[in-house]
């Protein structure tokens, strides 16, 4: 067992290093002035939204009694339903597609539910439906730009070591670096103080050392093991609970992926959803129906620009305006994707050779469309077919998906969705080429995360990222 322990003068980076009672914001309290300023924000929205109503609408101002107390009341409702989900915790603050999501809902949920509170009550009357609806605009608004604010505050003040961080004793083996976990944890309010490594990951060493208390001031403990290692530290933890303090297991590998899936209690047992099913009737249905009317509108809307780029394509080099290329879709279903030719080749056999930067193969026109992705759109047309989904795994070239179904593992997996014109890995950083099979595999814990996490809502974010992407990518070639 080795001791390693921090002091002012080791060199930890300055964003894990604590700071010294009263001299900083505690991290914990974070929670605490955000939930505050949504109730100011939602009271304040309330009373401008009905002073604005009534000055408008009859040209005088009325007491904002009743205006504050309305605001107060779907506060209270809102501060209730956000802290109940964990969303005032600052990691969560630091997410703003899933803070506007949960916001957006939970605000239009409690104006709804108080709306039907007020009808049922007959006394709906007192209350105007365009001060109410100003008012949700307003307020809804508000929290989302503040939101936005707490995002990029949050991560400047992290970055610079500004919050009273909670002192950590870290217990771990060889198999983790204690220094990159240090690291880790300071973005979650956490500094390691000190650290009990034990070789070859042998934690009866620590046998019996806790329990006369830990002998230096820490606010919690973490115990950090890999996963074939779980069962010998049972007996470590039970020493450990003599402790009036928290006590955390930290795990990689296997058992990390394993534990942050849903559970569902089968009689006294636990089990780990580590797959769910691709899509339910419901949710099928309902990604249908969005993605027929997305590429119906989308392809109207580019019949023209389509007209131009046919145009340019067959002014620039000799063959055909579209490349047609043999595909596997949802449950390894053939079909030809279509796509504006891009390149003097038509492959389509048992070798396909991936575009490279600077590839001789792509015509001038080709490598505008390329870099811009406007040679995909024509896969709208797949789309509305119903070989394909607006959002989902790109589908790859057959000759590729017969060498990675060799390869990897998982990678079929990623048939168990219809494919995309974009998706979750391309918005990501994996777009384009893939030279080795680590290239391939991080592209496929994307799609395979994607599959497990559908939303509407994650489809229409990506869709939103996609355009920013089309504009402002240098990536594709």
């Amino acid at each position: 067992m080795a001791l390693i322990q921090n002091t002012p003068n080791t060199a930890l980076p300055a964003i894990a290093r604590p700071r010294r009672p009263g001299k900083a914001f505690h991290y914990d309290d974070i929670a605490k002035v955000v939930a505050t300023l949504d109730v100011v924000l939602i009271v304040a929205s309330s009373v401008v939204s009905g002073l604005l109503y009534h000055w408008l609408a009859y040209g005088m101002l009325i007491d904002p009694s009743q205006s504050i107390g309305v605001g107060l009341t779907l506060a209270a409702a809102f501060v209730l339903v956000m802290s109940a989900s964990g969303l005032y915790q600052p990691t969560a603050l630091l997410s703003f597609g899933t803070q506007f999501k949960s916001l957006f809902l939970a605000g239009i949920g409690i104006v709804t539910f108080m709306t039907a509170v007020a009808f049922f009550l007959k006394i709906g009357g007192d209350f105007s439906r365009v001060s109410m609806g100003s008012f949700t605009v307003l307020a809804l608004s508000t929290v989302a730009v503040s939101r936005l604010v707490w995002r990029d505050q949050l991560r400047k003040a992290m970055s610079h070591g500004l919050f009273q961080m909670k002192r950590a004793l870290l217990i771990c083996g060889d198999s983790f670096n204690h220094d990159r976990l240090a690291e880790e944890v300071s973005h979650y309010g956490m500094a390691i103080q000190h650290v009990l490594r034990c070789p070859n990951d042998d934690f009866s060493s620590l046998a019996g050392a806790f329990s006369a208390g830990i002998g230096f001031s820490v606010d919690e403990v973490l115990v950090a093991t890999p996963y074939g290692n779980l069962p010998h530290v049972d007996t470590l933890l039970t020493e450990l609970r003599a402790l009036p303090l928290p006590i955390k297991v930290v795990v990689n590998d296997f058992a990390a992926e394993l534990v942050s899936q849903p559970i569902q209690h089968i009689g006294g047992l636990v089990a780990f959803e580590i797959q769910r099913r691709p899509l339910t009737l419901t949710e099928r249905f309902m990604k249908r129906a969005f993605d027929m009317m997305f590429a119906a509108m989308a392809l109207i809307a580019l019949a023209i620009p389509f007209i131009f780029v046919a145009i340019a394509i067959k002014l620039d080099s000799k063959g055909p305006v579209f490349f047609r290329q043999q595909r596997r879709g949802y449950n390894n279903e053939a079909f030809r994707i279509v796509k504006f030719r891009s390149m003097r080749v038509q492959e389509d056999g048992d070798t396909v050779t991936q575009a490279r930067r600077q590839d001789s193969r792509i015509t001038k026109v080709g490598r505008f469309i390329r870099a811009t992705s406007i040679d995909e759109l024509p896969q709208f047309w797949n789309v509305l077919c119903g070989h394909m989904s607006i959002v989902g795994p790109r589908p790859h070239a057959v000759a590729h998906d017969r060498e990675y179904d060799q390869m990897i593992r998982k990678y079929t997996f990623r048939r168990h969705a219809k494919p995309g014109l974009t998706g979750w890995a391309q918005i990501n950083g994996h777009r384009g080429e893939t030279p080795t099979l680590g290239h391939m595999e991080a592209r496929l814990n994307y799609d395979l995360w994607y599959i497990h996490n559908w939303s509407l809502f994650l489809d229409m974010r990506i869709i939103g990222r996609t355009v920013l992407e089309m504009i402002n990518s240098k990536s594709a070639y």
